[in-house]
């Protein structure tokens, strides 16, 4: 188990610092009798802070018992996509019925956006730009000229990269379909940037004019030229 604190005698530039508590164990899952593991958690964990969950499977369900059995934690999540298991069915149905203390399954993209983690990650000091404020580019991989200008868009036009996620599979899984859907991307976070390929994240500018989708579906563009239609 590794849990942040924060540091009272450590001092950067006037902020505390965190470091990690790192216990050690000799059983395969954490239990109660675990002076160690309480003893951290007790003092990481209390009613009125949030705890969030990530890891094996089996572990972060033992910890889920320990908080909210054993310590009565109210507060406890769990992020969906950081949960792992050797095998998937498994751990849909720890997520599903292993929880007992009305721990919340969160999506690691609800996550993000409820507290704003991104803004850690992405330093606007590091845009060379004269604008104060940071203007961010992301490439949601649609196969355009994007990737092309991304180069020179953070080297001389002062925008610095989001970072990407899965926004959705087309055609479903290939256990169900028996092929492989096209995957679309969005910004991390599902959050509009300056500049995407994505026209519907793109908050300042778009690589596609309006009414092009008139010319990508034929439904469409019906409505503009029927005689032309079959």
């Amino acid at each position: 188990l590794v849990a942040p604190q924060q540091v009272d005698d450590k001092e950067k530039d006037g902020s505390k610092e965190e470091e990690e508590i790192v216990v050690p164990r000799t059983t395969y899952l954490p239990h109660g009798s675990d002076v160690d593991l309480m003893d951290v958690l007790k003092r990481c964990c209390d009613e009125n802070s949030g705890v969030t969950l990530v890891g094996y499977g089996p572990t972060v369900q033992a910890i889920c018992h320990i908080l909210g059995d054993i310590l009565c934690i109210p507060n406890v999540q769990v992020l969906r996509e950081c949960i792992a298991d050797e095998s998937e069915a498994r751990r849909d149905a720890m997520l599903e019925h292993g929880l007992l203390f009305d721990e919340r399954v969160v999506s690691l993209t609800d996550f993000l956006e409820e507290y704003d983690c991104l803004h850690d990650r992405i330093d606007p000091g590091a845009v060379a730009s004269a604008d104060p404020a940071p203007k961010y580019v992301c490439d949601a991989k649609r196969g355009g000229h994007l990737c092309l200008f991304l180069p020179y868009l953070t080297r001389d036009y002062g925008y610095a990269e989001w970072p990407v996620q899965t926004w959705y599979q087309e055609g479903g899984s290939a256990a169900f379909t028996g092929k492989e859907g096209r995957t679309y991307y969005c910004p991390l976070g599902r959050r509009s940037v300056d500049l995407c390929d994505e026209p519907g994240f793109s908050s300042r500018f778009r690589l596609f004019l309006t009414g092009r989708q008139h010319l990508d579906e034929k439904d469409l563009l019906h409505q503009l030229v029927p005689e032309l239609m079959p």
